[in-house]
């Protein structure tokens, strides 16, 4: 499975695909929202909507230290209110 992630993210400038994606997207690097990265971070079953359900069932309550295991570029966790949270990503 880790090779298939690292080839995964290997091949090719990923990168650059993304930010040409998201400029013809019209989107601005300076004012990226998470709904604007969703269709390249969340590599999941249901995706975006899934990761919101999870983050939405999570007890978070302000002071609370969260780890996101495979939070990719920040995603939905990050947005948990008054909560502390610490992400963990897969790396080439």
């Amino acid at each position: 499975m880790t090779t298939a992630v690292a080839e995964h993210w290997a091949s090719g400038d990923v990168y650059g695909r993304i930010v040409t994606a998201l400029h013809a997207a019209g989107k601005s690097l300076d004012a990226l929202t998470i709904e604007d990265l969703a269709p390249v971070d969340h590599f999941h079953a249901r995706g975006l909507p899934a990761t919101i359900e999870l983050g939405d069932s999570l007890p978070a309550r302000a002071g609370d230290h969260l780890l996101d295991v495979g939070c990719g570029l920040g995603g939905r966790l990050a947005t948990s209110p008054g909560a502390s949270v610490a992400g963990s990503a897969a790396s080439t």
